[in-house]
């Protein structure tokens, strides 16, 4: 789940910076033209690592829903095993 929550990061922030630009295009003040053009800014103007911003929150937030699937399945596993 760690990886998921590090690999994911990169598309999540640009979603995100997509998504926020889009009550500025309601004013007339869009920031990026499309998807590509988010990245290459956030490149430019914040290097790599400006992609992995908030990584640490999103692991905390899945870390949890991913140890109790684990458990879940192991218990059922062998509940399954003993019938």
């Amino acid at each position: 789940n760690i990886a998921v929550g590090i690999l994911n990061s990169p598309p999540d922030v640009v979603k995100t910076r997509m998504q926020d630009q889009s009550l500025a295009v309601d004013s007339g003040g869009a920031v990026y033209k499309n998807t590509w053009d988010c990245i290459k800014t956030i490149w430019r103007d914040e290097g790599f690592n400006a992609f992995f911003r908030g990584s640490l929150m999103r692991i905390v937030r899945i870390a949890p829903g991913g140890a109790i699937q684990f458990g879940v399945y192991g218990y059922v596993m062998n509940w399954l095993d003993k019938e």
